[in-house]
């Protein structure tokens, strides 16, 4: 599929966007793009939002692209991945493309993923991106850029900085419930370094920013050196002399020394949420949305059951599925389903079927519709997303428009069809899809119906009644 776009940068002639796996190979000869290779994991999306930033010998990003989706009409994607291929002009060669893939089903997000790669002039260079799990925060744009601050200043405290631009495996400032923003910064000082993350306006190291090491004070270590060797995010220790570090552990701390926890460095502590492990094992920590603690088989637990799935959180040793985790979703029990026509609510609201007859989608907040409007009326069905009235949706009343109206002297049809007004002079129903005076037919010229029956009289005959 080819379809024109329009660029939104001047540094970009995105002269068009070539969508699908067999991505128009004969035309991008000496052309200047990028062909943005998208694979996902299941349930695959069913439509892909693109949008990029461009930073050229001035060092400066520019958002070229806005987020644009992909097929325009949702539709079930290949297995084996999907291709999006941009066209530059040749002299943006040399300069460097971030692209930002979103995976939506049915409009919501369920998938992100970023990559960068150098353009070359007159060539079609291939950038692979992986869809992962969702970005949630803010706008979530891959270039974050500072046209406007409250005060007019792109002072780097209001989180304005217009150097600023989010490479592959963005982040967002602090946490996932603030606005997305420029992190050159944290606090007063630089941004943070990599092992580390911004808490409460400090860079620190823990069990979140250095999971798979040992913290060295605010220092990330990998953990695997007798000097410095521990796990978990755990403080780092040195190894007793004579001994080695084994996989985030000294070698004395093992399974005789430590039977019933996990070792860190030097360390055997005993099970928890943040060091979770046995029989001498390195310590890993547990996520604690999905966990409270570490079982006696030294797995991540909840409560006395594992670990809570994707989608869910653990409250009280369950787990429950809410719109905290299944804001994408809605909640069948306690699992978190993804929004389709037969799972459809509001974030963490209990999922609910769409009519097949009368909606074709569920909306990113959980509404059953069809098209773009609501969901249709009792009487109409959903066809290619519009509220239709037919003899299919409406058999036993007639179509004034798109609505069903139930048959009656003012909406007179038959089954589906075109609903007419009778004249109430000389009818008062509808019978068989005509206009009817008393079940019969419509009185004639020079009568009215009067009481179910056709009458003659001065009301309605000008000359004389003979009858």
């Amino acid at each position: 599929m080819r379809v024109s776009a329009r660029a939104l940068g001047a540094a970009l002639t995105l002269v068009a966007v070539a969508f699908g796996v067999a991505a128009c190979a004969q035309d991008t000869l000496l052309q200047t793009g990028v062909e943005v290779h998208v694979t996902y994991d299941d349930p695959a999306p069913d439509q892909l939002e693109i949008s990029g930033a461009l930073t050229g010998p001035d060092g400066v990003p520019r958002e070229v692209l806005a987020p644009t989706r992909r097929p325009e009409t949702p539709r079930p994607l290949t297995a084996e991945g999907e291709s999006l291929v941009l066209f530059f002009d040749a002299t943006d060669g040399g300069s460097t493309f971030v692209a930002r893939v979103d995976g939506l089903v049915s409009g919501a997000r369920v998938s992100s993923g970023a990559a960068s790669i150098r353009l070359v002039a007159d060539e079609v260079t291939v950038v692979e991106v992986h869809l992962g799990a969702p970005v949630v925060c803010g706008d979530g744009r891959v270039a974050m850029l500072v046209e406007a601050c409250d005060d007019g200043n792109l002072d780097p405290g209001d989180g304005c900085d217009a150097r600023c631009t989010v490479e592959p495996g963005w982040s967002c400032a602090n946490d996932a419930a603030s606005a997305s923003r420029c992190q050159d910064h944290c606090g007063s000082g630089p941004a943070c370094g990599e092992g580390q993350r911004c808490v409460d306006e400090a860079c620190v190291c823990d069990a979140v920013s250095c999971a798979s090491g040992c913290c060295d004070g605010d220092t990330c270590r990998a953990g695997m050196e007798p000097s410095a060797c521990g796990a978990a995010g755990l403080a780092c220790t040195r190894c007793p002399a004579g001994e080695s570090c084994e996989g985030g552990h000294c070698s004395g701390c093992d399974a005789e020394s430590c039977p019933e926890g996990c070792c860190s460095g030097s360390t055997c502590l005993p099970r928890s949420v943040m060091a979770c492990g046995t029989e001498g094992a390195t310590c890993s920590p547990c996520s604690e949305p999905s966990s409270d603690g570490c079982g006696d088989d030294g797995a991540c637990a909840c409560g006395t059951g594992p670990a809570c799935s994707v989608g869910q959180r653990c409250v009280g040793g369950l787990c429950i599925c809410d719109e905290t985790s299944c804001p994408a979703g809605c909640c069948d029990g306690a699992s978190c389903r993804l929004r389709s026509r037969a799972t459809c609510g509001a974030a963490g609201a209990s999922c609910v079927a769409c009519d097949p007859t009368l909606a074709e989608t569920c909306t990113a907040d959980g509404a059953c519709a069809c098209g773009s409007g609501p969901s249709c009326r009792p009487g109409q069905r959903c066809a290619s997303g519009r509220c239709v009235c037919d003899p299919r949706s409406c058999p036993e009343g007639c179509c004034a428009g798109d609505l069903c109206e139930p048959i009656a002297a003012t909406s007179c049809g038959r089954g589906g069809g075109s609903c007419t007004s009778c004249d109430p002079t000389v009818a008062d129903g509808c019978s068989g899809g005509r206009c009817s005076c008393g079940g019969g037919a419509a009185c004639a010229a020079g009568q009215r119906c009067e009481w179910g029956s056709c009458v003659c009289d001065a009301a309605a005959c000008a000359g004389c009644c003979q009858g």
